[in-house]
């Protein structure tokens, strides 16, 4: 009776662990079903017209000399340069600070944030965006977020800011 006992004790142990597996199984597929719903949205938002548009825009200003320091004193004059830029510096920052919002507060890991930034959108970010992060407001921008996109995601094909083939061009790059 008492091995009899222990055998059902054994048998109910093993179930509930083979349970126990099929239910984290479970959990990971919904998790990566889940993840991979909100990168295509996400990426819908990188290849628009839209953000195509104001990635060139601010990669048009960013080989300019002092670009930075013009603008903010374009936008002090109201000009009409100034609020294209302005426009762009904040659909481009906005895409990519939000993706570091949440992965600094463990609502998406690591691989997902850069999957979801590696384009060459962050090289405008680094090269243009902070500049102009930093030159509206040099002390109070958001250099969390850009210090955590540098440090997890890097640099996309190193040295080149902004590829002619970008969301616009077919989406390729």
């Amino acid at each position: 009776m008492e091995s009899t006992i222990l055998g059902l004790a054994a048998i109910t142990s093993i179930a509930s662990c083979v349970a126990a597996i099929g239910a984290f199984h479970s959990a990971r597929m919904t998790r990566v079903a889940a993840e991979a719903a909100f990168g295509l949205h996400v990426l819908e938002g990188y290849t628009s017209e839209e953000m195509g548009a104001a990635l060139r825009r601010l990669a048009e200003i960013g080989r300019k000399e002092n670009f930075a320091m013009e603008w903010k004193n374009a936008k002090r004059s109201n000009d009409e340069w100034a609020k294209e830029i302005d426009n762009a510096r904040r659909k481009v920052s906005g895409y990519f600070i939000n993706l570091a919002q949440l992965y600094s507060d463990s609502f998406i890991t690591a691989n997902l944030l850069r999957t979801l930034t590696h384009h060459h959108g962050i090289n405008v970010l680094f090269d243009v965006n902070e500049p102009l992060e930093r030159a509206l407001n040099p002390s109070g921008y958001a250099k969390k977020y850009f210090d955590i996109l540098r440090k997890e995601c890097g640099r996309w094909a190193e040295g080149e800011m902004f590829s002619e083939c970008g969301p616009s061009n077919g989406g390729e790059e």
